[in-house]
């Protein structure tokens, strides 16, 4: 048990050190909670999946979620927790797996802390940001070869097009900037590759996503918006 919780504590360390570094990736809120006034438990379905306590009062705690739920559901599931499972720990850290996350495999796709204010970080895609990139509708542009939506690292709307001849890829974010950058083609054993300067290529899938590939193979995959 003392050797989980030290792996978790440096999990815990490691997480914190990148979300300092990579800060534009993750969208933090902190809270200022009257944590001594008891609040009922949330309409909000959750799994405690495990629970470590170590020395002194700091508590780890990993729970499941059906699906993404807001900024102020994560708020009342954590005030509610603090209280009920994680009463007297301090600091106390809970991370939220989604269906599809392994905890000790998968980053979270959110965590919160009290120490003692409540800051709440979302590392994935949160229902704020999908509303705001679902608004951002691209200019009419004959050019426009398909829109999808990217998940991975900030969430983002990817554009490709083609203009002259010429395949272009326009990363649109929800406060409203974005680049544009040139792909290169390449058909490589019938298959046609968009190819970024870094090696990584997209392949326009038979069913309409849009796969993201490394020379090992594939990454992940984009839906169409």
């Amino acid at each position: 048990m003392g050797k989980v919780l030290i792996f978790k504590s440096f999990f815990v360390f490691i997480l914190l050190l990148l979300v300092g570094c990579v800060s534009g990736n993750v969208n933090t809120y902190t809270e200022s909670i009257p944590t001594e006034t008891l609040v009922p438990k949330p309409d909000i379905s959750y799994t405690l999946i495990d629970i470590e306590k170590g020395s002194y009062t700091k508590c780890i705690l990993d729970i499941r979620l059906p699906n993404r739920i807001s900024k102020d559901d994560i708020v009342q599931v954590a005030v509610y927790i603090s209280q009920n499972e994680g009463a007297g720990c301090s600091p106390l850290f809970i991370f939220y797996f989604l269906p599809d996350e392994t905890p000790g495999i998968d980053i979270a796709w959110a965590y919160s802390h009290f120490d003692p204010q409540l800051e709440v970080n979302i590392n994935g895609l949160s229902l704020e940001t999908e509303a705001t990139l679902a608004a951002l509708q691209p200019t009419a542009d004959k050019n426009v070869i398909g829109t999808w939506l990217d998940t991975w690292g900030l969430s983002h709307t990817v554009i490709i097009r083609k203009v002259n001849g010429v395949y272009q890829m326009t990363s649109q974010f929800s406060d409203g900037s974005g680049e544009t950058i040139t792909l290169t083609e390449k058909v490589v054993n019938g298959e046609e590759r968009l190819y970024e300067e870094s090696g990584i290529y997209m392949v326009i899938e038979n069913n309409g996503n849009l796969g993201v590939y490394d020379n090992q193979g594939l990454i992940y995959e984009c839906e169409p918006k």
